[in-house]
């Protein structure tokens, strides 16, 4: 009997041994898909590991796109961070630390690349390298090298906009009482530098002498100016600049209601310069009771003069106006300046073939397309579309603009003579009429990114269009290769374009290829292609190095 107890014991123990271990098997075989991926945050000049540096993972990155989960782990005394128990597939994995800025092809913004890990690798050998922020300092001086504080010290740099090329500002500083400023975590890259006195002090009674923008290294003049190229890390100190006293002009005259002709009291005025897009201008005048202004200590050049009213009434509105003047050699005496109320600017967008679309989910922008619209742009009203496809935009001011809609609904876009070409705005006169027509003839680009003779797998995939659209987003495509460094970008717009593979991708990479900067460098690199409307190409890439 003891021996039938002990050996149904023993029996019953191997039972349970068994099933223990096929147990553990069992638990163990989801964990042997899983990845993990571990690097280090290192210093891309002295490459020097990075101690608390915040490593972030967004993924997995798959065909079908929705949501990437992320999270996010802080870098040890050696720099390593570790991501663990990951879904097989592609991520991004970046990294951010004080005092230092995320480099990649043109300075993007938060660096990012790529990684593609199969079920049950573990990659360990993953470095991200940042490189520590540029640094532009210097002094502001008058003539009698006497510092001058509170003046304005911007960093600029070109980008394509919708009338063409400007300067936009990428970072800005004070100056202290002592002259000196400092602008640092730059990017690095080609910039312009400008001082200027955000409100210009007048010239002394009985002189035209007064403080005009003053671009590096010391002139007024826009296209003498010279450009300053940041290398990584870069210190560049002693970029002072001299603030001279130079002749200027007076201009004066009537801001006056264009169809009455009475004085419109109290309009605020704007002078922008004509050419050269360089933000807001810092001329401005106001307006007396009777609608006269002056505004002294303006530098020789052409300007669109501004003009707004505002009005305490709902049904009256805001009136605007615009003139445009020439100072050379004298001041100006008895311009006047016509304001109205704007316009309204109406049409219809109709869909090309038998698509169903819903217009009503779609809505209406103005751009500007001329520098001196850009002064009143936030005023412009969106359109919202109806089931018909009818918009207006209600009191649009005299100007130039290109008309957007969005979303478009996919597999089409608006045509050329619709959504490229600017509509000019005139004075009392309403635009009615538009006739804009959303086609299916959408394109497709598809192929190959090549490391060598290897797949580049994780390249980022960039469409860049020609000259002419270069300064509207909406042209602009990108796709990620997959791990065979296959790519397909949908709902192409049919016209002429360059397409780049670059080893990597970075947040804030897909605006660079608006710096006509950036573009010079790669134009040759990339591969042109011509795109008709429904077309499909294939192209083969070689991968362009972030090195």
């Amino acid at each position: 009997m003891r021996t039938r107890e002990l050996a149904i014991t023993r029996a019953l123990v191997a039972t349970c041994l068994i099933l223990l271990v096929a147990s553990g098997s069992h638990a163990q075989s989801p964990n042997q898909s899983t990845c993990s991926i571990s690097g280090t945050v290192v210093d891309a000049i002295t490459n020097q590991p990075l101690r608390g540096a915040s490593a972030t993972i967004r993924g997995p990155m798959g065909s079908g796109g929705g949501a990437l989960k992320s999270d996010s782990t802080v870098s040890d005394a050696e720099g390593r961070f570790s991501f663990t128990s990951l879904a097989p597939g592609r991520y991004m994995i970046s990294a951010t630390h004080a005092g230092y800025v995320n480099q990649g092809p043109g300075g993007g913004g938060p660096r990012s690349r790529t990684v593609l890990v199969g079920p049950g690798q573990n990659v360990d050998d993953f470095t991200v390298a940042l490189s520590p922020g540029s640094v532009i300092a210097g002094h502001i001086t008058d003539a009698a090298s006497k510092p001058l504080g509170g003046v304005t010290v911007q960093v600029l740099k070109r980008r394509y906009q919708s009338g063409g090329t400007g300067l936009s500002e990428v970072s800005t500083a004070q100056s202290n009482k002592d002259g000196e400023y400092h602008i640092g975590s730059l990017m690095p890259g080609k910039y312009y530098l400008r001082a200027m006195f955000s409100e210009p002090p007048p010239p002394k009674p009985g002189s035209d002498l007064a403080y005009v923008p003053t671009y590096y290294p010391g002139t007024s003049d826009l296209t003498s100016t010279v450009p300053l190229i940041l290398s990584p890390g870069e210190q560049l100190a002693g970029m002072d600049l001299t603030l001279k006293r130079q002749h200027t002009f007076t201009v004066r005259g009537r801001v006056a209601d264009a169809f009455t002709k009475l004085p419109a009291p109290e309009s605020e005025l704007n002078f922008a310069p004509t050419e050269g897009n360089t933000g807001t201008s810092p001329y401005h005048a106001t307006g007396d009771a009777k609608g006269n202004f002056e505004l002294r200590g303006i530098p020789a050049g052409d300007y669109t003069i501004i003009a707004q009213q505002s009005s305490d009434s709902d049904t009256s509105g805001t009136k605007s106006g615009r003139k445009s003047i020439h100072l050379e050699d004298a001041n100006l005496n008895g311009v006047e300046v016509l304001v109205a109320r704007g316009v309204d600017v109406s049409g219809r967008i109709r869909v090309e073939g038998k698509a169903i679309v819903d217009l009503s989910q779609m809505t209406g922008t103005l751009e500007p397309t001329d520098n001196a619209a850009v002064e009143s742009s936030d005023d412009l009203e969106n359109a919202s579309v109806k089931v018909d496809g009818s918009f207006a935009f209600r009191d649009v001011p005299e100007g130039s603009y290109r008309i957007n809609f969005s979303p478009i609904p996919p597999g089409l876009f608006m045509k050329a003579d619709a959504g490229e070409s600017s509509i000019t705005v005139t004075r009392g006169q309403a635009l009615r009429g538009l006739d804009l027509v959303l086609s299916s003839g959408v394109a497709r680009v598809e192929g190959t990114a090549l490391d060598g003779q290897d797949p580049a797998a994780g390249a980022a995939i960039i469409l860049v269009p020609g000259a002419g659209r270069r300064g509207q987003p909406r042209f602009y495509k990108r796709a990620v290769a997959d791990r065979q460094g296959r790519f397909s970008m949908q709902g192409v717009i049919p016209g002429d374009y360059q397409i780049f593979a670059f080893e990597e991708m970075q947040r804030g990479f897909f605006s660079t290829f608006m710096d006509p900067d950036f573009l010079a460098e790669y134009e040759g690199r990339g591969k042109e292609v011509s795109l008709k409307e429904g077309e499909t190409q294939s192209v083969q890439l070689d991968v362009i190095s972030s090195e």
